[in-house]
């Protein structure tokens, strides 16, 4: 599977308003963030940890569509030092820095409000630290980001089947 193969399925399972969208993206991921450290520092099994890092993927995946970002096809992000979760951290803030900046500085009620390419490229950068650390995260998982990737699209598909995309908990 490759990248734009998982978001172009993870993308059907969009739930928010189109106005809404690239807060509701970027307040997600940084949700999902502190899901998935309150995870790692519990100890929680490697089933869960994956559900968490399978639900940032989505998000990030919403982040590239809505900010209509310019990435490559490939999962091939990968560094030669190791990420720490403060990576995630700072790199998740950078992205939410740029959406805030742009509500309070571009924003325009009643206007189309494009997301500024002045503030795209630190956001891409970000994003593709994030993709690096949970690529990384994976592998500490005996896993793979592709795996992960499977795993949160047939997870989300099922949700939306059986109608519970809504709502809230890892099981249902």
């Amino acid at each position: 599977m490759t990248y734009k193969e998982y978001e172009e399925k993870a993308i059907t399972t969009k739930c928010y308003a189109d106005e809404v969208a690239i807060p509701y993206v970027v307040l997600g991921l940084c949700g999902e963030l502190g899901e998935t450290l309150e995870k790692l520092g519990q100890e929680a099994s490697r089933d869960e940890i994956i559900k968490e890092v399978g639900d940032q993927m989505w998000y990030l995946a919403g982040i590239r569509v809505e900010l209509n970002l310019d990435i490559e096809d490939g999962w091939d992000w990968t560094k030669s030092e190791k990420l720490t979760p403060f990576n995630l951290i700072s790199e998740a803030g950078k992205i939410a820095e740029q959406v805030k900046k742009w509500l309070r500085d571009d924003w325009k009620t009643g206007q189309d409000n494009i997301f500024p390419e002045k503030r795209k490229s630190v956001v891409i950068e970000a994003w593709k630290n994030i993709w690096m650390y949970l690529n990384d995260l994976c592998i500490q998982l005996e896993s793979s980001i592709e795996e992960v990737g499977r795993i949160n699209n047939e997870k989300l598909a099922s949700r939306k089947q059986r109608n519970v995309i809504h709502g809230s908990g890892d099981n249902r």
